[in-house]
Order: C-alpha cells, then sequence, then structure tokens
C-alpha cells in the first residue's frame, strides 16, 4: 500500500475486493486504520489465514467480507503458488 494511505486515519469502510491480492497487511491495517468499521476483500486469491486474527485488535470493525478468496489454514500455503 503506498505511504499516503497514512492520511486515511479515519477512513471507515475499505473496498479491496477484486485485485487478486495473495495477501493482506492485516497488521498495518489494524495500526493505521483503528477506526475501520467494514472491510471487503472478497474475490482476491488470499490463500492463508494467518494474520487476519490481528483484526479482533480493530474494536469498530463490524463487517469483514473475505468470501471467494482460496483460504486454507496457513500450513498449507506453502504447497500453492502464490504469486
Amino acid at each position: 500500500l503506498p505511504a499516503s494511505i497514512h492520511a486515511f486515519r479515519n477512513l471507515r469502510r475499505l473496498n479491496f475486493s477484486h485485485n487478486a491480492a495473495c495477501t493482506m497487511p492485516w497488521g498495518w491495517m489494524v495500526d493505521n486504520l483503528p477506526l475501520l468499521v467494514e472491510l471487503d476483500v472478497s474475490h482476491n486469491n488470499i490463500a492463508a489465514d494467518a494474520g487476519v486474527q490481528e483484526l479482533s485488535r480493530l474494536t469498530y470493525l463490524r463487517k469483514l467480507d473475505v468470501s471467494h478468496n482460496p483460504i486454507v489454514p496457513f500450513q498449507l500455503r506453502l504447497e500453492r503458488n502464490c504469486l
């Protein structure tokens, strides 16, 4: 993500769907988007759930959409091709 996104600390909704992303900077989101209420990362290529638990620190988060991603346990991620 670009450094300029730091200007969006008051961001409430983030739609990052349909981007073919393999991973997401979950920890970064928690640290830099503390007021996030809705996060949509659907229709990507996120194959591992490692780090997602960090989102529990987002106290305002009410809606999380991870649908249409090939999410599997982190241990199996090494067997997938994720560029």
